[in-house]
């Protein structure tokens, strides 16, 4: 079909939206119509009408490509005036329709590059205002006892857990002796594929009875069981004994995942978000190099813990003010790991690693908003030069740990949902 690659009139009385007409935005937070973000669209429906005016008078002097079919998934194929999507890069790109506010994204060979939002949208500035106006103390004046008294934003916001099939407690034999707690979730009495899950918190803080809302919906929202794990939590247990969880934990699903299922399992996930991204990662990579091991199917990191460097961007533009601050991952790295001289262990910091090339299928999620954003994307960047299958998404406009929020916050539940999304389509 071909179209005409004469530019549009500006419309009379500006459109609500960058559509010509009403955006509407799918799950994964892009219009299918003109495939631009939320952020994209809600800037615009805060423009005066001669600010949108300014807007279009740019586009359309930077002229207007034909329209092309959009790839499969995104916009469902239809026709229309198509752009590579700005923060998903597995998506094969179509001719660039000249964005609103921001440059186009960078070639697939580099890593992902979403231009910083202007500002946060109203609903999470009120959440960060609520985070202030509950008074919590700095956590470098605070023991680890006296920070696991405060209630985490899961408890806070994410509401109760769903009902499901399956809901019960498994016992692990974990390393060193020690047994870990774990909870498996389902949705229905035999899925065939298990996702074993290690929470975030900083290697200090986190559970999982405080994960239990969210980790209990992930199982509902992806069809797959979750086993969700207990490890051990510094300072009392510092590195690598978490780690050596991890690892107990992974090795028990691959031996037992038929039984805790009730069925031969077909895939096997290991996901984990910050902390437990990075202990989830590391387990995976030491399991790799281990001949005859059955080995994870593919690999969830969201917003992971990758280095002790704290020099990045991201670190420094998200440094306070943000929810997680520079000076809370200090404070946690110093009670994960207390000797500084281990820090820079790939099993502390596994973007130092070597040799990436066994780990699995990889989704990783950055959030926008997060001092580790930049750590998270680069160990993206270097899985893909390994030769891993990696897909980054950089989710727009959120904060770290933004899948506590995914109920309370319009930006984090789009987010919550590409994540579903993508771990459906691996599990297909």
């Amino acid at each position: 079909m071909t179209m005409s690659p004469t530019p549009p009139p500006v419309p009379q009385g500006l459109p609500a939206s960058p559509c010509v007409g009403i955006c509407s935005v799918g799950s994964n937070g892009v219009c299918v119509g003109c495939l631009r973000t939320l952020d994209e669209i809600a800037r615009w429906r805060s423009m005066g009408e001669a600010e949108r005016g300014a807007v279009w008078r740019r586009v359309l002097a930077q002229g207007w490509q034909a329209a092309k079919p959009v790839p499969r998934g995104w916009g469902g194929g239809r026709l229309v005036p198509g752009r590579p999507a700005p923060l998903v890069r597995d998506f094969a790109p179509v001719s660039p329709r000249p964005p609103l506010f921001t440059a186009p994204p960078t070639p697939m060979s580099q890593p992902p590059q979403a231009p910083r939002a202007r500002t946060l949208d109203q609903p999470t500035l009120d959440l960060l205002q609520q985070a202030r106006s509950r008074g919590r103390p700095p956590l470098d004046g605070l023991s680890a006892r006296q920070a696991r008294e405060f209630p985490s934003w899961f408890e806070l916001l994410f509401g109760p857990a769903p009902r499901l099939a399956v809901m019960r407690d498994v016992d692990i034999p974990g390393a060193d002796g020690a047994r870990l707690h774990a909870r498996l979730y389902a949705d229905r009495p035999d899925p065939d594929s298990l996702v074993v899950y290690l929470h975030g918190g900083g290697w200090v803080l986190g559970s999982v009875a405080g994960y239990e809302p969210y980790t209990a919906l992930l199982a509902q929202r992806t069809g797959s069981a979750v086993l969700s794990v207990d490890y051990r939590l510094a300072p009392e247990h510092p590195f690598p004994a978490p780690l050596h969880d991890a690892q107990a934990a992974l090795q028990y699903a691959a031996e037992q995942g038929a039984s805790l299922l009730g069925r031969p399992m077909r895939r096997l996930v290991v996901m984990g978000d910050s902390a437990g991204a990075a202990l989830a990662t590391v387990a995976a990579r030491k399991r790799a190099t281990q001949v005859g091991l059955r080995q994870p199917d593919l690999q969830v990191l969201l917003y992971p813990v990758t280095d002790a460097g704290f020099d990045t961007p991201s670190y420094r533009d998200y440094a306070q003010g943000y929810l997680l601050s520079a000076a809370d991952m200090r404070w946690f790295w110093g009670q994960y790991c207390p000797d500084p001289s281990l820090r820079a262990d790939p099993d502390a910091s596994p973007l130092r690693a070597a040799d990436l090339s066994g780990l699995p299928p990889t989704l990783l999620f950055s959030a926008e908003f997060d001092p580790l954003r930049d750590e998270g994307e680069r160990y993206g960047q270097r899985l893909q030069q390994a030769g891993v299958s990696c897909r980054v998404v950089r989710c727009p406009g959120v904060l770290h740990g933004f899948v506590a929020m995914a109920r309370a916050l319009p930006l984090a539940a789009s987010g919550f949902d590409t994540i579903c999304d993508g771990i459906r389509r691996h599990l297909a």
